[in-house]
């Protein structure tokens, strides 16, 4: 079924006219194309082992049966794809029931060819580059949860509170993470000088960061240390965080 250095798109639509004028125009445009009359012959081809599709136009009225919203939410369980909806319907309540699906796409029929080619690259480039973000994630998180270097994650928007923390973290504190997510380090009592985390908010709100502050650490049975703090802020879907570590 794949086509060598060709998007392979399946298009699943019920409309037999409909359907051969959109592969007659997808083809003209250099795509590979596979129809399905219904949701579930699309979720039966997306399974198929030699199947390797780039991209999914999904119509949301499909007859009897199984409609596109319903497909596509079976097909993302099993597969990572980007999912463009087409329909001849405009209610905004149809239009958000799809971006509560995906949200890469939604076209009118008989926009055009050149508005569904458009959609198709433009979907095809934000599915590359949410690909590449997450894999970018995922290198971050193996970093930080074996980095040997205590770490922290908290919500620069809910006082501090931990996101997450890693092993060494833990180890540091004494805590279980169960204990920790959550809860901010005031409500922990982490600071042996509660003047030092004053100071270490008005270093961040003027520099934008903080580079080694040194700080007596209290450990959950109450030991203190002499530590190091530094932090700067990182983003995550789009929210901002402090990355927090902590050195000798």
């Amino acid at each position: 079924m794949k086509q060598p250095d060709r998007i392979n798109i399946l298009l699943v639509e019920d409309d037999q006219l409909i359907a051969m004028s959109e592969i007659s125009d997808l083809t003209d445009e250099g795509f590979y194309v596979v129809h399905a009359k219904s949701g579930e012959k699309a979720v039966e081809l997306i399974n198929e082992p030699e199947a390797e599709f780039n991209l999914i136009l999904m119509d949301i009225n499909l007859g009897s049966g199984m409609n596109g919203g319903d497909a596509a939410k079976k097909i993302l369980t099993m597969h990572d794809i980007p999912i463009v909806f087409l329909s001849s319907h405009t209610e905004k309540e149809i239009i958000q029931s799809t971006e509560e699906i995906t949200s890469y796409g939604y076209v009118l029929k008989h926009s055009g060819n050149a508005v569904l080619t458009a959609a198709i690259k433009m979907a095809l480039r934000l599915f590359e580059a949410n690909k590449k973000i997450h894999e970018s994630e995922k290198k971050f998180q193996k970093a930080f949860n074996y980095n040997p270097i205590p770490m922290s994650i908290n919500d620069m928007l809910d006082n501090g509170a931990f996101v997450d923390c890693n092993e060494a973290f833990l180890e540091l504190t004494g805590y279980d993470k169960t204990e920790l997510i959550g809860k901010n380090p005031l409500d922990l009592d982490f600071y042996a000088n509660p003047d030092d985390r004053t100071k270490i908010i008005e270093l961040f709100a003027r520099d934008g960061f903080v580079k080694k502050y040194r700080y007596m650490y209290k450990k959950r049975n109450g030991e203190t240390l002499m530590k190091y703090i530094s932090m700067s802020r990182i983003s995550i879907d789009d929210k901002p965080y402090l990355l927090v570590f902590q050195s000798d």
